[in-house]
Formats: structure tokens, sequence, C-alpha cells
């Protein structure tokens, strides 16, 4: 007897169930109870997380003592500063700002990375097209001039006087631009979007929709930004929390933190060009 003819046992092509996705396909994001991506955390984790912020912020303030009170003991800083006293100073400021993100880092990387065996991704640095990122200077401009003109507007109601944020910027690195575009315009933006949106945008997603998530994740935003102005803080609330809520709604329509990075880098810049350019600060002492 000759060989089974080919087709003898088997089934047609037709009926034959549609092959499985490889497993190394990338299928994007599992999507949450609420349409968002899931991820390895919550609300719970995000209590954690300020538990936490604690005594990593008390390591960061106590490395940056070490520093100051080693330049002080050299003679760089203090009464009888030498020369470079000023560089030294805007050096302090700028690893001040990296020593807090730092902390606060480290805290997001346990809980969303390093304790869940997760990934970067999840915390949502994940490609996007070109198309949002394009879109984002413009719309840096708008909240600024949005938020600009009510914030004046509740400057003027309360007779509050110049912004702190502006001396901030010109005490803290003085004539150091690079310095200030590199903590203000490039640190803050990647660490800010990261801790705000990435991590505690992402986990309140998980339990709430995102209108509701945007505006929660916009007022600890607008919280965190409170020191910095001191008592400015009810007249710079309007541009906090319209920057805030907008950060959230583009993560939210593009699943990607790199267009908010842009946005608010970009928001960041406005402000350090019209410090320097227009000789803001100056007054401040």
């Amino acid at each position: 007897m000759g060989p089974p003819h080919p087709s003898v046992g088997r089934r047609p092509l037709s009926e034959l169930p549609p092959a499985d996705p490889s497993p190394t396909a990338d299928a994007g994001p599992t999507p949450g109870p609420h349409g968002f991506p899931r991820v390895p955390w919550g609300p719970r984790q995000l209590g954690l997380g300020l538990l936490l912020l604690a005594p990593a912020l008390l390591a960061a303030f106590a490395v940056l003592v070490g520093v100051e009170l080693g330049l002080r003991a050299v003679g760089v800083l203090g009464p009888h500063a030498r020369t470079g006293s000023a560089v030294a100073v805007g050096g302090l400021n700028f690893l001040f700002d990296l020593l807090i993100y730092a902390a606060a880092l480290v805290v997001v990387f346990y809980l969303a990375v390093w304790r869940p065996h997760g990934s970067w991704a999840a915390l949502g640095l994940r490609r996007t097209t070109v198309g949002p990122i394009l879109l984002m200077p413009p719309l840096a401009l708008a909240i600024q001039f949005g938020g600009g003109l009510v914030s004046q507007v509740v400057a003027t109601a309360l007779h509050a006087g110049h912004n702190p944020q502006t001396c901030a910027v010109r005490l803290g690195f003085g004539n150091l631009v690079v310095l200030a575009v590199v903590a203000v315009g490039v640190v803050a933006p990647i660490a800010e979007e990261l801790i705000f949106r990435g991590f505690i945008y992402g986990g309140l997603r998980q339990r709430m929709p995102w209108a509701a998530a945007a505006l929660l994740s916009a007022l600890v935003f607008t919280a965190f930004h409170a020191p910095s102005v001191q008592g400015y803080v009810l007249v710079l609330a309007p541009t906090l929390l319209l920057a805030g809520f907008v950060l959230a709604a583009v993560y939210e329509r593009t699943r990607s933190l790199l267009p908010g990075m842009v946005l608010h880098a970009s928001f960041n810049l406005i402000a350090i060009a019209a410090i320097y350019a227009t000789g803001l600060g100056t007054h401040c002492r």
C-alpha cells in the first residue's frame, strides 16, 4: 500500500483555529478596571510611598548639609567666602534639586518597579508618535498665557507682591543660566512626570475615572510646589492646577510620559527664558 494522501487525517485550513499570538509580540499594556493600563500599585502603595519619602528626604538633606558644611570649612561659603562663592551657591542648589528628586525617585522605583518586579514602561516610559510631541511647546505657551492671566487677576485682588519662584531661580542660580536650564528645564520635568503622572496618577487611575485622578494628582502637584512659592501659592495655584491637570490628560491620551515631559520642559523653559531675558528677579535679596 502506498503512503497516505497528504489530505487524509488533516482538517482544511479554513477550519483550523487562529494561531496564538507570539509570546514575544508587543500586545501593549493590559487595560485596568477603568480602561487605563493596569499597574502593580494603587492608592495603598501611594500612602506607603509618603511614609517612605520622609527617611529618603532626611538622607538627602543630610548629604546636602554635609556638603555645605564642607564648603564653609574651606571658605567657599560664608561671610568671608572667597571668589567663586556664587558658583558654589549655584552648584549647591543644583545638588539640592538632584538629591530631592533622587530621593523621591528611589521610593517610586522601589514601589513601582523593584518590589513588584515591574518595569519602567508601567510608569509611562513608552514610545509614542511624533505628532503629540510637536504639539507640546504651543500648548505650553497657551498654559503660560492663560494661567498667567488668571494669576495676575488673583495677585491684583490679593495685593500680592512679586513671585517668589522668580527670586528662587535668581538667588539659587544667579547668572549660571546653564545650571538653571538643566535643573528647571530638564531634571525637574523628567523627575516630576515620573512621580506625579507616572506613579501618582497611574496609581489613582486604578481606582477612579481619569478626570478625578487628574484633578487629585494636580492638587498634589500644586501642594508640592507650595513651599517654593510661600504665601504666593494662592496666586500661582490656578496655573499649577491647570498645568497638572493638562499633563495628566496628555498622559491619559497618549499613554506615554514623553509628550508630558516635553510639555513640562517647554513650560519651565519659557519661564526661565522670561526671567533671564527680561531681568526679572534682579531686585531679589
